[in-house]
């Protein structure tokens, strides 16, 4: 059997051939040993044949159309295909692709690849990103704060008929008051000099219902479904009143549903998708085009994320075993490492820098090794302390009235001197609660470290402090929602955290540009997770470690490698006698035994 049928069939790309089918594939194709720094194919060069990534990583570099220069696009894991879609269109490649780590490539030659979409039509939409990435054209992507590695898989919008499903009031109501003034000036069913008043009427009942019907208009096109290499993101907005993006990665989707609701939905190849996380969280793309396309989608980018994590995990194991064979040094342990960055974060700052920034309402966001702070914005300040601000001022009215009143009326400087200290405590009292407001409102911080996220709620002077936290391997997913008009203006808004388990929600009020907020989140419960995962599955247990160390000293007894000679000249319990490498025994202190 061609040992390539074999990796062909486990790929989950080709998992709707038959067995016959992917046997012909791996009769046409070739399997490729790439080392790093090779190219598989350059920009613009005419497409020859479309290329699965088994193993490895590859990297695709693009032309920057404003500065000329080479950049990187994306990272190629296994499982990917590249160069198909520039088959299929027959133009030359867009990007070049380039290896970066030891790769298997697979090889299919351009009329091959033809031949297997022609009879696998659906085989195109797993390849055919093009289509997505013009999309993304009209939509600000670099407003998505994408990641180095990460770019965008799909852009869709509701399927038009859900624009048209939502102008129907709007347009119906248009054509029957239209109608309603042809009949009555087609029919002379008024007088002449009402005829003007009807015109009339029906512009100005024309203007709210065409206003409507742009809105309309204009919320279909600010509304879209979003899959990217690492994210599912529903963007949500109402022009002039609020905006919603739900994000979940997509590493946390547990299931992809689509449902269909009627035969309309079904001829017209739309309807809903239902994103599933591990916790209670949904994400619903609603009327959107070609919906089990966008779910083969998601599972893909999930399987190959999973793929990506074992590649990784492979390669920790490979380190760890390697280290323990003493075949490269061990990486510094934790307790090592930790004075070096200790003494890097170190910073002193002055008293009067600490006081200028304790008294500064717009320093919103504060970071440092440990994390990253968030505080409520100063519009939340500034609404706290209104009710103490008209206290004073109206404070200051009375007692300036008071005065006026005294001296008018008695020439006793006892009753002015009892009022300046009357209102003088007054004043004081006033401060005291300008400053428990400030001292509240700063209280409250929103803190995200490298393995969890924080809501700290704390009273002043210490009398109540309530403090939540979850890690970051239980979230699963973060939204942000920006209200009014007002907190779009100032953008302001809240970001909400799902999380699994006891947690519940968690909710940042009110913090500065929600949208980088949720990014920072993203950008860092991505790389945990894959971290996470990737330790997990390559954590090798001690003891097949020691095993592995033993098989290695009993059939290599001569080996040189610094570990044997740790272990092997060890001291001995119990009386018992060590052997050395060539198998002489050895006395109890290491030295050498007589001849």
């Amino acid at each position: 059997m061609n040992p390539l049928y074999t990796r062909l069939r486990n790929e989950p790309l080709f998992a709707d051939l038959t067995d016959g089918e992917i046997g012909w594939l791996a009769e046409q194709a070739s399997l490729c040993q790439l080392s790093p720094g090779e190219y598989l194919f350059h920009a613009g060069e005419e497409p020859k044949a479309a290329y699965l990534v088994l193993s490895g990583e590859l990297e695709s570099w693009e032309i920057d159309p404003r500065s000329g220069e080479e950049r990187l696009r994306a990272r190629v894991w296994p499982g990917e295909l590249v160069g198909g879609t520039a088959v299929l269109a027959e133009k030359p490649y867009k990007v070049s692709v380039r290896v970066t780590k030891p790769a298997e490539v697979v090889c299919i030659p351009a009329d091959v690849f033809k031949q297997l979409v022609q009879a696998y039509p659906s085989l195109q939409e797993k390849f055919s990103f093009d289509t997505a990435e013009h999309a993304a054209l009209f939509l600000n992507v670099e407003g998505l704060d994408l990641q180095p590695d990460e770019h965008v898989l799909i852009v869709k919008r509701r399927h038009w008929m859900a624009l048209v499903g939502s102008l129907t009031w709007p347009v119906g109501l248009m054509v029957l008051v239209t109608l309603l003034v042809a009949v009555l000036l087609g029919r002379r069913m008024v007088s002449e000099e009402w005829n003007s008043f009807i015109l009339l009427g029906w512009g100005v009942s024309l203007v709210p219902l065409v206003i409507w019907t742009v809105w309309r208009v204009i919320d279909y096109l600010n509304d879209f479904y979003i899959v990217t290499t690492h994210r599912v993101i529903h963007i949500e907005e109402v022009l002039f009143f609020r905006k919603e993006r739900h994000e979940a990665p997509i590493e946390k989707v547990q299931d992809v549903q689509i449902r269909i609701n009627n035969p309309i939905e079904r001829i017209m190849n739309y309807g809903e998708v239902i994103i599933s996380t591990a916790g209670k969280a949904q994400i619903f793309f609603r009327h959107v085009p070609q919906p089990e396309y966008i779910q083969r989608a998601i599972v893909a980018q999930k399987l190959r994320f999973e793929s990506r994590v074992h590649v990784q995990a492979q390669s920790k194991k490979r380190q760890a075993l390697r280290q323990t064979l003493g075949l490269e040094p061990r990486a510094p342990s934790q307790s090592e490492a930790q004075p070096e960055l200790e003494e890097h974060h170190v910073q002193k700052e002055s008293r009067l820098s600490r006081l200028g920034r304790y008294f500064n309402p717009f320093v919103l966001r504060e970071e440092s090794s440990e994390g990253i702070l968030w505080r409520k914005h100063w519009i939340v300040l500034i609404w706290k302390i209104v009710p103490v601000i008209a206290f004073l001022f109206l404070l200051v009215i009375g007692a300036g009235l008071a005065l006026f009143y005294v001296q008018s009326r008695t020439s006793s400087s006892w009753f002015t001197l009892l009022i300046i200290l009357l209102y003088g405590i007054l004043f004081i009292v006033g401060v005291g609660w300008l400053l428990w407001e400030y001292e509240d409102w700063r209280n409250d911080v929103y803190i995200l470290t490298k393995v969890s996220v924080i809501d700290e709620e704390k009273r002043p002077l210490g009398l109540e402090k309530e403090v939540r936290q979850a890690p970051l391997e239980m979230i699963q997913d973060v939204r942000f929602r920006i209200p009014t008009p007002l907190h779009t203006l100032l953008n302001v808004g809240d970001v909400i955290i799902e999380t699994a388990g006891a947690q519940g929600q968690f909710t940042f009020d009110a913090v500065k540009d929600p949208q980088s907020v949720v990014q920072e989140i993203y950008r860092r419960l991505h790389a945990y997770e894959e971290e996470r995962l990737a330790r997990e599955q390559a954590r090798i247990d001690n003891s097949v470690l020691e095993m592995i160390a033993l098989y290695h000293r009993e059939f290599h007894p001569s080996s040189s490698e610094p570990w044997l000679s740790g272990r092997l000249n060890r001291p001995v319990k119990g009386g018992e006698t060590g052997r050395r490498p060539d198998g002489s025994p050895e006395d109890q202190e290491g030295g050498e035994t007589e001849g």
